[in-house]
């Protein structure tokens, strides 16, 4: 088994001078002194090298899926509803008191906060009354009044919900409850009129890894753990759509990709006016998806979807990349492999992928550290 070292480059002045006094005294000096080179112009020979990972106009990972295509056009499509922009986020009472205001200037649905909190409040005593449940909430007869002024607006409203404690995947006496808790935001929802409920997940994401300092594995394996997070967070998905229709298309947009007042502008225009490509293979996928048509739509985007493990959680991720360029890169003839290996580790196994993918170079990091005095 091969190991190599890969020393960083701001320890370079401190680790060189130490080779070149060795190097003086000894032969070893020397040869550790001519590997040391030849790593160096063996590194900089590689990142000279055209690649299809090199950066650059549509190349792998300056590929910007948010960046529009040139030559494409905005305006309506006539059998596809006009797309909506979201504002998050906004309390009822700022909602009542500036919907029209927010409407003119192109959102058309609204993220409401304030209300549901996390997941494990009880909506209910958002008044400070528990008691209070249904009608006679007042938290309630608030949100009513600000969904109805939107819809009078021709505007939506999703109730957000938030998760920022963590699950007690094996705790049984808190799930009947914690399905309760969910229920119970989906009915709130319901009765105000809103068009659905709007999960913020982001919070807890640790506890989305394997690796999560809290998963102990004391008497249980990763298997277990997906084993009981599977019904505990199915049973939350039925009662969400039990109590309420969810809405699955939303899309967001943002202005980061504008460079100066001029395309700002344009893009607040677009806001406006509603404006959606007219490309058609977007308008063609746009119909599909509608439909709800489960089928690749790699070939019409010109995309590929690219699996990857990345760092010490030996969890696989995907991406994107231009059909072009994944196909001429060496990932193309793994990919398979890597799917299925995700697969696998989806389901909580444990795999050594040095062993699965027949690896045989063991790769160190030498540094940084902390400079001499």
């Amino acid at each position: 088994m091969a190991s190599a070292w890969f020393i960083a480059p701001n320890v370079a002045r401190e680790v060189c001078p130490e080779v070149r006094r060795a190097s003086r005294r000894s032969g070893a000096g020397r040869l550790v002194s001519l590997v040391l080179a030849g790593t160096v112009g063996w590194m900089a020979a590689a990142l000279a090298a055209e690649s299809p990972y090199r950066s650059g106009p549509g190349r792998y990972p300056r590929f910007e899926s948010k960046s529009a295509a040139p030559g494409s056009a905005v305006g309506r499509v006539t059998d596809l509803p006009l797309p909506r922009t979201i504002l998050y986020r906004l309390s009822p009472d700022e909602l009542l008191a500036d919907a029209e205001a927010w409407v003119e200037r192109g959102f058309g649905a609204f993220f409401l906060t304030g209300v549901a909190g996390d997941w494990s409040s009880d909506v209910w005593s958002a008044d400070g009354d528990p008691s209070s449940i249904g009608s006679s909430d007042q938290t309630l007869q608030k949100v009513r009044r600000s969904v109805a002024r939107c819809q009078a607006l021709e505007a939506e409203v999703f109730l957000t919900l938030s998760f920022q404690r963590p699950f007690e995947w094996f705790n049984d006496l808190a799930w009947p409850v914690i399905e309760h808790r969910f229920r119970q935001f989906a009915i709130f929802a319901r009765e105000a009129g809103c068009t659905g409920l709007a999960l913020d997940i982001e919070y807890i994401w640790p506890q989305y890894h394997f690796v999560w300092p809290s998963y102990s594995y004391e008497g249980y394996t990763r298997a277990d753990l997906v084993a009981a997070i599977r019904p505990r967070m199915t049973g939350v998905a039925r009662v969400l759509f039990y109590s309420h229709n969810l809405r699955p298309f939303m899309l967001g947009r943002d202005d980061q990709g504008c460079a100066g007042v001029g395309q700002r502008e344009a893009y607040l225009r677009v806001l406006t006016e509603r404006a959606v490509v007219t490309d058609p293979v977007y308008v063609s996928v746009a119909r599909a998806l509608r439909r709800f048509e489960p089928r690749d739509y790699a070939e019409a985007l010109g995309l590929r979807m690219v699996p990857s493990f990345a760092g010490p959680r030996e969890e696989v991720e995907v991406g994107l990349m231009p059909r072009a360029v994944f196909e001429s890169s060496a990932v193309a003839h793994l990919a398979p492999e890597l799917r299925r290996l995700g697969g696998r580790t989806q389901q909580g196994e444990s795999i050594d992928l040095q062993r699965e993918l027949g690896t045989r170079t063991r790769w160190w990091l030498l540094g940084p550290f902390d400079p001499k005095p």
